[in-house]
């Protein structure tokens, strides 16, 4: 997905006009595969940053019984944390969103240090329960901070769902 014309050998290249900012309308192809890709049974995410190196199909094993896989984040283990080192390197324009989100998911029980994955390569089956997750995540995303790591663990706890951990994959799968 691209908002300029381009093409890549073997890539089907798609143009769109972004509905928000760049990095917003990213993040809604990003959370929501299963709106843009509906008749795929498997999708995957890779960050405009990474290069696949490795045959995707190589990637969904991983899946294991779970319809999603991410690798481990390499620093923090915890959306709190997360939310906290957003607001530290200024990513995102006002503090108050990711504060205010995370207090709101402490404050329905969601607990701390329940697990944070990097999601820059993403595999997922699309099944109606990852659609639900999909569309819980983007709501979040579209209605507090749009940093997409500090929602995703509290919806999957919403959601009761749990995520397979790929290997680290950079010299393997992507670089």
């Amino acid at each position: 997905f691209t908002d300029a014309p381009a093409s890549a050998p073997g890539v089907d290249v798609r143009v769109m006009k972004p509905k928000y900012n760049r990095r917003k309308s990213a993040r809604e192809v990003k959370a929501m595969a299963h709106k843009y890709f509906p008749d795929a049974d498997y999708t995957i995410w890779v960050d405009g940053w990474l290069q696949l190196i490795c045959d995707p199909f190589a990637l969904l094993p991983f899946l294991g019984d779970n319809d999603l896989a991410m690798e481990k984040h390499r620093e923090r283990d915890c959306i709190h944390r997360e939310a906290e080192e957003v607001i530290r390197v200024k990513k995102f324009i006002s503090p108050k969103y990711p504060r205010a989100q995370v207090n709101r998911y402490r404050a329905e029980g969601f607990p701390e240090h329940y697990g944070l994955t990097a999601s820059y390569l993403t595999v997922r089956r699309n099944t109606d329960k990852m659609a639900e997750l999909e569309n819980l995540w983007w709501h979040e995303i579209d209605n507090g901070c749009d940093r997409d790591q500090v929602s995703f663990f509290y919806c999957l706890w919403k959601m009761n769902m749990q995520c397979s951990i790929l290997p680290h994959g950079q010299g393997k799968f992507y670089r």
